[in-house]
């Protein structure tokens, strides 16, 4: 493994690329800058702390195509975002941890996140298995995969205080949550978790989304928390069985349960093919052979 001296680069310039390679680094960004990774290039975190620490008010800061693994932290084990302008494009976040809070590859409560055609695979967190949005942060997902992640609440993504969330053509595969005796609150939402506070409402819309579980998984794929409910919006999604009280459009009800095997889609939705190779690849198709995701009507009734 090559040593990157990645925090002299994002303070001094305005643009980084990370060669190929494997590379044991870490940085606190402070600025606007954008991070590109050369073909095959891994930002490697040796299970100590972030591999990448955004707090740049103010600023935007930019990362294509790179790789991250191995870090280990209490919040964001890969990438933990607090201030300013963060997006995220083809990126790969892979066995990053963080039990003692959550969000085992992203914790972010920076003012705006936008994360396109990215893979969370196989991350670990207390809440939030892949990602924990908290506090006020704006988030857009767009053809992401989130796959065999983990966490004792929201197996892939947890949504809490007043947190906005948009989910366009995503992927959920195997997620799951994991009861903790350490832990008074429920074990619950394989694949998303959502409670406010007092004060805040977050907010959580799924488009054209698609969620494969666990052969004969017990726990629900989404959780509206009961106590300090946020809203819950599903269109043109493949939801192959839900809770009584859940509609194509709307999601009053806590719970969403999906039933293995089970693949007769809602209302609006086309069916979809969910095998392996949604390992291997951002998006899916429709039996159709048509793309899902952002392509007009892909989902619409047929």
């Amino acid at each position: 493994m090559m040593l990157f001296d990645l925090q002299s680069d994002v303070a001094s310039q305005d643009r980084v690329v990370v060669p190929q390679g494997r590379h044991l680094a870490s940085a606190k960004v402070r600025r606007s800058v954008t991070i590109e990774g050369a073909p095959g290039a891994v930002l490697d975190g040796g299970d100590e702390g972030n591999v990448l620490e955004v707090d740049a008010p103010g600023c935007e800061v930019v990362v294509r195509g790179l790789t991250f693994e191995h870090g280990h932290a209490s919040g964001g084990g890969l990438v933990r975002f607090t201030a300013g302008r963060l997006v995220l494009e083809n990126c790969v976040f892979a066995h990053g941890t963080a039990k003692a809070f959550g969000g085992g590859a992203l914790l972010a409560s920076g003012q705006s996140l936008q994360v396109r055609r990215s893979v969370f695979l196989e991350n670990v967190g207390r809440q939030g298995g892949a990602v924990l949005l908290d506090e006020l942060v704006d988030a857009v997902f767009v053809d992401c995969l989130f796959a065999r992640n983990a966490a004792v609440q929201g197996g892939a993504l947890r949504l809490r205080e007043g947190v906005t969330a948009r989910l366009v053509g995503c992927t959920f595969a195997h997620n799951r949550c994991v009861p903790n005796p350490e832990v008074t609150s429920p074990a619950a939402g394989a694949s998303f978790f959502v409670s406010g506070s007092t004060t805040r409402t977050p907010s959580l819309a799924l488009e054209n989304g698609l969620f494969a579980t666990f052969p004969g998984a017990l726990a629900a794929e989404g959780f509206n928390d009961p106590q300090v409910p946020g809203t819950v919006s599903v269109r043109h999604s493949v939801l192959p069985a839900v809770m009584p009280g859940m509609s194509d459009t709307s999601c009053a009800v806590h719970e969403v349960r999906f039933a293995a095997g089970d693949w007769a889609p809602q209302k609006g939705s086309a069916p979809a093919v969910a095998s392996r190779a949604v390992y291997e690849q951002v998006g899916s198709v429709d039996l159709a052979g048509a793309a899902r995701g952002t392509t007009p009507g892909a989902l619409n009734e047929r």
